[in-house]
């Protein structure tokens, strides 16, 4: 008896799980010094045996850069690689995540060991600078029907305890077992022992650490730093202890009032804004599929397009236009979703669709059936703007002469469109012609990737915020700068008054601002103890008071009194699509997917 039990006890040790890996952290090869040390730490993996698997977590890369030497670096490596992105490859980049996955990986992946899955997750967004999961990520993870017999290993590329909705997989595990969560950790201490273990996968560049061999194996682990050439610096080994995350009741619902008509699920995140046409509402999402509903929130027509939405689509007349990321524009029937028409660009659309009644005298080489003067506007990823008649899909006219993409939505007032680029210029160009009327470099001589808000006027004034916090008015028809301010703090929301006296302002440090539209001097700061955040949202005036949204996703009122309330919310995700409907009806839209009509109780 005796020697079967030993037997038992040797073959459990022989043939326990083990996994042994490398995680290279936040590695950046964005210049050429980096790309030069890649290329040597990628030789040293390779000398590396027995590695089941390499995880470059947060690889600062870019994403523009034409040279592809870390591509192909990366193909050369032996071992089977994971990247997760570093979060500066996604903020405010409206392309990056397809970019990303186009040229090195998904955002998510898992690998299964018997009983136990390890899954790397992506917890960066280009919508916000703070780490959150994606409803993509919370469906994967459910998707892997994890339950009390199995047992994870998370691997992430932020600190847990950064992500805002980190609860959020708490109740997706359903008890099951989570060996550790290796992740870059703000905390100095490289192992954490909480409700589960926390090893950081953070090195300290100082001493030149590079990279961590980690080896799980009998419920201990076996932690080996590293430099460059592979020389080990430290060696330490943790016991493990299972750790399980406490259920909760996760109740985001907020809607003290009553206000909710009714919620619409898209199925998938959004980025793109709603718009209303002819008692329609018309929303996109990342996977493609484009939906309408009406005022009552039931679906008359989805349409599923060529590749991934993300701008934001435009109706004119019975056209609806929508454009992808891989730089397809689409027109269906707005009435019937009956595919119409499409056109490719060698780049990606990068703006947010706008469209006008053109009144040129551009001659039409295909006739027109109809008399619908219906022209859309469209800007690209390498810095053109295109306008295209709805109904033929002819080019009317392209306006080449940016350095840069261009990014949000044009504005259209008064036979001109302005537009931002990412060469830092504010751009006006006649609708018709497609000429340029003036233009105005916004930033400085070493500033780049500097982001900016949608354009608003108040029909005389021109304004724009940029993510460098400054805050600009220019005379619409002339060109010339009114007044600039960079006090504000101002992140890229931004709002001129129904009435055109004043502008209203969201800052990255709890502050709503409403400025003199003349002066850019402040008529009210109003400090909103909402925190401090980045995320971009609509601002619309609505009888007397004010609303806008916030990053966690509560719909925020401002009374005539200056008073603010949280007064909707439909689940965590930050609401970014506000949109008027008639005098008393918002419909709101937030990252998950969620669309929500709600009444206003003035």
């Amino acid at each position: 008896m005796k020697i079967l039990l030993y037997i038992v006890m040797l073959s459990a040790c022989l043939f326990a799980q083990s996994i042994n890996f490398i995680v290279v952290d936040e590695f950046d090869v964005t210049g050429k010094p980096g790309k030069d040390k890649f290329v040597e730490l990628v030789n040293t993996l390779n000398q590396q045996n027995e590695i089941e698997f390499v995880l470059f977590n947060g690889l600062q890369v870019n994403l523009s850069d034409t040279d592809d030497l870390v591509k192909r670096t990366i193909k050369n490596i032996k071992h089977p690689v994971y990247i997760l992105p570093a979060q500066s490859n996604f903020w405010q980049h409206r392309s990056a995540r397809e970019d990303f996955m186009n040229d090195y990986s998904d955002l998510f992946f898992r690998r299964n060991y018997d009983t136990l899955k390890v899954l790397g997750l992506n917890t960066t967004v280009s919508w916000s600078d703070k780490p959150f999961f994606e409803r993509e990520v919370l469906t994967f993870i459910k998707d892997q029907k994890l339950d009390s017999l199995s047992s994870a290993v998370l691997l992430l590329n932020s600190d847990p305890s950064t992500v805002k909705n980190f609860d959020a997989i708490s109740n997706l595990f359903s008890g099951s077992k989570i060996k550790f969560i290796a992740a870059p950790a703000g905390t100095r201490r490289e192992f954490t022992k909480e409700n589960v273990p926390i090893l950081s996968t953070s090195v300290n560049s100082r001493a030149n650490e590079v990279f961590k061999i980690i080896e799980f194996k009998n419920d201990s682990l076996f932690v080996s730093t590293s430099d460059i050439s592979g020389k080990t610096s430290a060696q330490k080994i943790y016991s493990i202890i299972d750790g399980i995350f406490p259920k909760e009741k996760q109740n985001y619902k907020f809607d003290p009032d009553k206000i909710l008509r009714w919620s619409y699920d898209l199925g998938y995140s959004t980025t793109s804004k709603v718009i209303t046409h002819e008692n329609r509402i018309y929303a996109a999402d990342i996977s493609g599929q484009v939906v309408c509903l009406d005022t009552l929130g039931k679906k008359r027509w989805d349409y599923f397009s060529f590749g991934y939405i993300y701008s934001k689509p435009t109706a004119r007349d019975e056209f609806l236009a929508i454009a992808t990321i891989q730089g397809d524009l689409e027109t269906v029937n707005a009435r019937t979703g009956k595919p119409l028409q499409s056109i490719g660009f060698d780049s990606p659309i990068t703006s947010d669709l706008v469209s006008f009644d053109y009144s040129g005298s551009y001659n039409f080489m295909i006739p027109k059936q109809s008399r619908s003067r219906a022209a859309v506007v469209v800007g690209t990823q390498s810095g053109r703007i295109y306008c295209y008649d709805m109904e033929t899909m002819q080019e009317i006219w392209k306006f080449t002469n940016t350095q840069g993409a261009i990014t949000g939505e044009p504005l259209i007032v008064k036979g001109q469109i302005l537009f931002y680029s990412l060469d830092g210029t504010l751009y006006c160009i006649n609708a018709n012609t497609g000429l340029l009327t003036w233009k105005s470099k916004l930033t400085g001589r070493n500033e780049s990737d500097v982001y900016a808000s949608s354009l608003t006027t108040n029909q005389s004034d021109v304004f724009i915020s940029l993510s460098n916090g400054k805050l600009f008015s220019y005379d619409l028809l002339l060109g010339k700068k009114n007044w600039e301010f960079d006090k504000y703090n101002l992140n890229t929301t931004l709002k001129a008054s129904n009435d055109g006296r004043l502008v209203y302002a969201k800052s990255t440090n709890d502050r709503f601002h409403i400025l003199s539209a003349r002066l850019g001097t402040w008529v009210r700061e109003i400090i909103t103890k909402l925190g401090s955040e980045k995320t971009t949202t609509d601002i619309i005036e609505l009888g007397k008071n004010i609303y806008f949204g916030n990053e966690e996703g509560y719909l925020i009122e401002i009374d005539d009194n200056y008073k603010y309330n949280r007064i909707f919310r439909s689940d965590f995700s930050p609401i970014f699509s506000i949109t008027p409907v008639g005098k008393n009806r918002l419909v709101v839209a937030n990252h998950n997917g969620t669309i929500s009509l709600i009444r206003i109780k003035n």
